[in-house]
């Protein structure tokens, strides 16, 4: 009987070193888990900071835009002047208004071109 005893109490002891180890183990997990998640957490913080850099680098980036599309329309425009023509001795349009100033223009080329085209036949044209 007594030796009965002393195996369960054998047994029981295994039972709980095996059970310690275990513990063991997995408390070693769970620190291996935290300090994980400490690293993933200081990686997302680093990522955050940069992030928040980038914004404020973006946040710049409309006055650089800005100048950008004045470069752009400048382009723009002299292209389309390439296509003008000029034309001496008729006096700029006063008006405040660039329609009514584009209006006006086109009236005086439309009679010039009517006067000179009865006149000027035999005129030498040059191309500047």
């Amino acid at each position: 009987m007594i030796r009965c005893e002393i195996q369960d109490i054998r047994d029981a002891m295994r039972s709980t070193e095996q059970r310690i180890t275990n513990l063991a183990t997995n408390q070693s997990n769970i620190q291996d888990e935290i300090q994980s998640l400490k690293n993933f957490a200081q990686k997302a913080g680093d990522k955050f900071v940069s992030l928040e850099s980038n914004v404020g680098n973006l946040k710049n980036l409309p006055s650089d835009t800005k100048r950008y599309e004045e470069i752009l329309s400048e382009l723009n425009d002299q292209s389309m002047r390439k296509k003008n023509i000029l034309i001496a001795g008729i006096p700029e349009p006063q008006s405040t208004d660039a329609k009514e100033r584009i209006d006006l223009d086109k009236t005086k080329v439309v009679e010039l071109s009517k006067t000179y085209s009865k006149t000027a036949l035999n005129q030498k044209k040059v191309r500047i």
